[in-house]
């Protein structure tokens, strides 16, 4: 082997640990980021579901049960419900007709009490939520409390409900044309 040869097999070796060592890196600080993401759901919702006694599951981005957001039309934080022609949707006043119309939603889809909805918020922060309907109404002020902008939907399920920021809450059984689906704001 010669010194050239020698050179570039010690630069792949060092080139190669240098990669190694950017992984672990990396690995460590989303291993770090995914621990305070923890702690701030427990902190704040998780600790108040467990106090309750609410039986819930937590998932986090990893989890691929995303039930049929993407085959809703999505605008800018929202449903873009306009293109959902068979949607129902009503505004709230105060906290307490918003719990009221929510409770609305689940009946009119015909939800059973014990059927597992998850709750999904316009945060990249907070993980979702699989939890009963009954708990979801329930505590469905404390859930809504968590951000903004927030939906319900179940895995294996073509309704949504959305209760958006400005306080209406919107629910369809079905998402509207599948031309629409996903970004629904950028036609195609």
């Amino acid at each position: 082997m010669t010194i050239d040869e020698e050179s570039a097999q010690r630069r792949q070796e060092l080139l190669a640990k240098r990669d190694r060592l950017r992984a672990d890196q990396a690995g460590r600080m989303a291993r770090q980021q995914h621990a305070e993401k923890v702690a701030r759901f427990e902190q704040h919702l998780g600790a108040a579901l467990r106090q309750a006694g609410v039986r819930h599951e937590v998932l986090w981005d990893g989890d691929t049960r995303r039930g049929p957001l993407a085959q809703y039309p999505i605008g800018f934080a929202s449903v873009r419900w306009d293109r959902v022609p068979h949607a129902v949707s009503a505004r709230g006043a105060s906290d307490e007709e918003l719990k009221e119309l929510f409770d609305v939603a689940l009946h009119a889809l015909g939800l059973a009490p014990t059927a597992t909805v998850i709750v999904d918020w316009a945060r990249g922060d907070m993980p979702r939520v699989a939890l009963s309907v009954a708990d979801a109404s329930t505590h469905a002020l404390t859930l809504m409390r968590q951000a903004s902008d927030m939906w319900v939907y179940a895995d294996d399920a073509p309704w949504l409900i959305e209760v958006y920021h400005e306080g209406t809450i919107t629910y369809a059984d079905r998402p509207g044309q599948a031309e629409d689906a996903g970004d629904g704001w950028r036609r195609r």
